[in-house]
Protein backbone atom coordinates (compact mmCIF):
# COMPACT_ATOMS: atom_id res chain seq x y z
CA UNK A 1 0.00 0.00 0.00
CA UNK A 2 1.23 3.87 -0.86
CA UNK A 3 1.67 5.87 1.65
CA UNK A 4 2.19 9.51 1.66
CA UNK A 5 5.23 10.84 3.13
CA UNK A 6 7.88 13.42 3.79
CA UNK A 7 11.69 13.12 3.89
CA UNK A 8 14.30 15.12 5.04
CA UNK A 9 17.58 14.99 4.03
CA UNK A 10 20.69 15.52 5.56
CA UNK A 11 21.59 17.90 2.50
CA UNK A 12 18.70 20.14 3.87
CA UNK A 13 16.29 18.92 1.08
CA UNK A 14 12.72 17.99 2.15
CA UNK A 15 10.65 16.03 -0.51
CA UNK A 16 6.80 14.57 -0.25
CA UNK A 17 5.92 11.56 -1.92
CA UNK A 18 4.22 8.56 -2.22
CA UNK A 19 6.30 5.26 -0.86
CA UNK A 20 5.36 1.57 -0.57
CA UNK A 21 7.23 0.15 2.48
CA UNK A 22 5.82 -2.96 1.80
CA UNK A 23 7.47 -3.10 -1.10
CA UNK A 24 11.26 -5.45 -1.28
CA UNK A 25 14.24 -2.79 -0.14
CA UNK A 26 16.15 -2.38 -3.79
CA UNK A 27 20.14 -4.09 -2.98
CA UNK A 28 21.50 -4.48 0.48
CA UNK A 29 21.60 -0.26 0.68
CA UNK A 30 18.29 -0.06 2.04
CA UNK A 31 17.15 2.15 -0.93
CA UNK A 32 13.13 2.58 -1.22
CA UNK A 33 11.76 3.97 -4.29
CA UNK A 34 9.68 7.37 -4.24
CA UNK A 35 6.68 8.05 -6.47
CA UNK A 36 5.66 11.56 -7.66
CA UNK A 37 8.25 13.68 -5.68
CA UNK A 38 7.30 17.33 -4.83
CA UNK A 39 10.33 19.05 -3.49
CA UNK A 40 9.51 21.45 -0.62
CA UNK A 41 10.86 24.60 -1.20
CA UNK A 42 10.74 26.92 1.47
CA UNK A 43 10.18 30.72 0.59
CA UNK A 44 11.73 33.82 1.99
CA UNK A 45 8.46 35.29 3.58
CA UNK A 46 8.03 31.77 5.51
CA UNK A 47 5.66 29.99 2.99
CA UNK A 48 6.67 26.85 0.82
CA UNK A 49 5.72 25.49 -2.71
CA UNK A 50 6.01 22.33 -3.64
CA UNK A 51 7.96 21.45 -7.23
CA UNK A 52 7.92 19.02 -9.09
CA UNK A 53 10.70 16.33 -8.76
CA UNK A 54 10.66 14.60 -11.60
CA UNK A 55 9.75 17.47 -14.34
CA UNK A 56 12.80 16.85 -16.67
CA UNK A 57 12.16 13.31 -16.77
CA UNK A 58 9.89 10.97 -18.81
CA UNK A 59 10.25 8.40 -15.24
CA UNK A 60 7.67 9.63 -12.12
CA UNK A 61 9.76 8.65 -9.44
CA UNK A 62 13.38 8.20 -7.73
CA UNK A 63 15.16 5.90 -5.32
CA UNK A 64 16.01 7.17 -1.97
CA UNK A 65 18.95 5.95 -0.27
CA UNK A 66 18.04 5.77 3.48
CA UNK A 67 21.39 6.62 4.70
CA UNK A 68 21.17 9.74 3.49
CA UNK A 69 17.81 11.06 5.22
CA UNK A 70 17.57 12.43 8.44
CA UNK A 71 14.21 11.83 9.16
CA UNK A 72 10.75 10.48 7.62
CA UNK A 73 7.26 11.32 8.81
CA UNK A 74 3.34 11.55 7.82
CA UNK A 75 2.32 14.47 6.42
CA UNK A 76 -1.17 16.30 7.62
CA UNK A 77 -4.28 16.14 5.58
CA UNK A 78 -4.07 19.75 4.61
CA UNK A 79 -0.30 19.02 3.32
CA UNK A 80 -1.45 15.32 1.25
CA UNK A 81 -4.24 17.37 -0.59
CA UNK A 82 -1.95 20.10 -1.28
CA UNK A 83 0.39 17.75 -2.51
CA UNK A 84 -1.84 15.16 -4.77
CA UNK A 85 -3.11 19.27 -6.20
CA UNK A 86 0.33 19.54 -7.21
CA UNK A 87 0.95 16.30 -8.50
CA UNK A 88 -1.67 16.55 -11.00
CA UNK A 89 -0.64 20.12 -11.60
CA UNK A 90 2.88 19.11 -12.50
CA UNK A 91 1.23 16.60 -14.78
CA UNK A 92 -0.68 18.97 -17.14
CA UNK A 93 2.41 21.27 -17.49
CA UNK A 94 4.61 18.45 -17.90
CA UNK A 95 2.53 17.51 -21.09
CA UNK A 96 2.22 21.45 -22.14
CA UNK A 97 6.16 21.46 -21.54
CA UNK A 98 6.74 18.06 -23.85
CA UNK A 99 4.50 19.78 -26.31
CA UNK A 100 6.62 22.88 -26.55
CA UNK A 101 9.73 21.58 -26.27
CA UNK A 102 8.59 19.36 -29.39
CA UNK A 103 7.57 22.18 -31.28
CA UNK A 104 10.84 24.44 -30.39
CA UNK A 105 12.77 21.16 -31.59
CA UNK A 106 11.07 20.91 -35.07
CA UNK A 107 11.59 24.61 -35.41
CA UNK A 108 14.99 24.55 -34.42
CA UNK A 109 15.29 21.74 -37.11
CA UNK A 110 14.31 23.54 -39.67
CA UNK A 111 15.99 26.64 -39.05
CA UNK A 112 19.13 24.13 -39.64
CA UNK A 113 17.84 22.72 -42.16
CA UNK A 114 17.24 26.25 -44.05
CA UNK A 115 20.76 26.92 -43.09
CA UNK A 116 22.31 24.27 -44.30
CA UNK A 117 20.82 24.61 -47.85
CA UNK A 118 22.19 28.63 -47.60
CA UNK A 119 25.32 27.72 -46.73
CA UNK A 120 25.54 24.51 -49.44
CA UNK A 121 24.83 27.37 -51.67
CA UNK A 122 27.11 30.01 -50.92
CA UNK A 123 29.57 27.41 -51.25
CA UNK A 124 28.56 25.87 -54.41
CA UNK A 125 28.68 29.73 -56.08
CA UNK A 126 32.26 30.47 -54.59
CA UNK A 127 33.23 27.09 -56.54
CA UNK A 128 31.86 28.27 -59.61
CA UNK A 129 33.51 31.64 -59.20
CA UNK A 130 37.03 30.41 -58.37
CA UNK A 131 36.93 28.16 -61.29
CA UNK A 132 35.92 30.94 -63.56
CA UNK A 133 38.96 32.93 -62.41
CA UNK A 134 41.37 30.03 -63.62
Amino acid sequence: MMKHMIFKFASGDSVIGKIDFDSPVTSDNNIHTLHDPQWIISEANGSMKLRDGMMLSDCDNFNIHMKDVLTWFTPSKSMIGYYEAAVNYSKLMKAQFDYQTNEATEELIDEYKQLQMEMQAKISIRGKTSSRLN
